[in-house]
């Protein structure tokens, strides 16, 4: 089951030890149409990544295939099915090459959704560290890190 990463799953340790039979492979991948920021709110207040529609806008990300077992202990981490976390989105990605993949997108669901949201510093880590493992491209790193300078 393809699952497309744009936030602290993207640092491949954290996602090895949520996703255990993960292959430890990824595709890098553009998803338009959504805007992305630290627009989750948590239970402490503080920011997580969050993708909001937004028709000019894209965001980067990887692109994984994981085992249905694996997609269920994300999906518990991720909060899904609680009402006050993510919620899964099928959405379709582009490569490099032009591929369209369709993929599940973990979307903060409108009560945990909120602007000027700031990450903690190690989390903030954690997306860049991701980022640069991945090698997104150089222009969206640079829109991470002015995004994630500010943290609690």
């Amino acid at each position: 089951m393809p699952a497309f990463s744009y936030g602290s799953n993207l640092d491949p340790l954290q996602l090895r030890a949520r996703c255990p039979r993960w292959d430890g492979q990824g595709l890098v991948a553009r998803l338009d149409g959504w805007r992305w920021g630290i627009t989750k709110r948590s239970l402490t207040g503080a920011g997580f990544a969050g993708i909001v529609p937004e028709a000019d806008s894209h965001c980067w990300g990887v692109v994984h295939h994981l085992f249905p077992q694996d997609l269920a202990i994300l999906d518990a981490q991720e909060g899904v099915g609680t009402g006050c976390h993510y919620e899964r989105e099928a959405v379709v990605v582009s490569t490099a090459a032009g591929e369209q993949l369709e993929v599940l997108v973990y979307v903060p669901v409108p009560p945990a959704r909120a602007e000027g949201l700031l990450a903690t510093a190690a989390y903030a880590a954690r997306i860049r560290l991701g980022a640069d493992h991945w090698e997104l491209p150089g222009t969206w790193r640079q829109t991470l890190v002015a995004a994630l300078r500010i943290t609690v």
